[in-house]
């Protein structure tokens, strides 16, 4: 299976897992002149993030980097200076690789958590299982031939990046699934863009790929 995910010059063989969810911080809302009456989960909540941020979760594998941690949204507050909040919601991801499993992250954080005697809850959101195809497989050599012919350079294969649909299709059982499209360094820009010429030569590559597999299709 081929999937036109924005590469550049690369060809994926695989990606990540990925978890995330809503941190959700428990406090005692007051006055901020009277802060022994209330319990701030701003404060309370800086050590075990700080844990969260700087643990290293796993070493990753031969073609997988570490799995890393993410806080993309911290949101907390009354609006007032004079206001201790009562709640705190931090917004965090896991990209995960297979060195680590969504059942050892979501207890590791939980362990961490409680290290600190939070009061917490967490809103886990749904999961997607990281996934390899084999880098000797006959579609990858194919399309790292192909790659060479159409452009003269030397393919290179990964595995980072975000998730993709290629998840699903390995889940529904494609053993070779890789991802090869156009340039990815506007992904997600204010001004993402794909030029007429990548697209061009992606054409050529593709058509070079299809007549490869086509050929070889009876050899195994």
């Amino acid at each position: 299976t081929i999937l036109t995910q924005e590469q550049g010059d690369t060809i994926k063989i695989g990606r990540r897992g990925s978890i995330g969810g809503d941190l959700i911080i428990k406090g005692i809302q007051g006055h901020v002149a009277y802060p022994h009456q209330s319990l701030n989960p701003i404060h309370e909540s800086l050590g075990a993030l700080k844990d969260l941020v700087d643990m290293n979760w796993d070493n990753g594998t031969d073609d997988f980097g570490p799995t890393t941690f993410q806080i993309s949204n911290i949101n907390s507050g009354t609006g007032a200076r004079n206001v201790i909040p009562g709640i705190k919601t931090t917004m965090f991801n896991f990209r995960y690789s297979p060195a680590s499993t969504e059942e050892s992250l979501r207890s590791r954080m939980e362990k961490i958590l409680e290290k600190h005697s939070l009061n917490y809850e967490i809103d886990w959101h749904d999961a997607s299982l990281p996934y390899e195809t084999d880098r000797t497989s006959h579609l990858v050599e194919q399309a790292l031939a192909s790659v060479l012919e159409v452009t003269g350079a030397e393919g290179t294969l990964c595995t980072s990046g975000g998730t993709s649909d290629g998840r699903f299709l390995a889940a529904a059982g494609c053993s070779q699934v890789i991802e090869l499209g156009p340039s990815s360094k506007t992904i997600h820009k204010v001004d993402e863009h794909v030029s007429i010429e990548d697209l061009q030569v992606l054409v050529d590559i593709y058509n070079n790929l299809l007549e490869r597999l086509l050929l070889t299709s009876g050899e195994d």
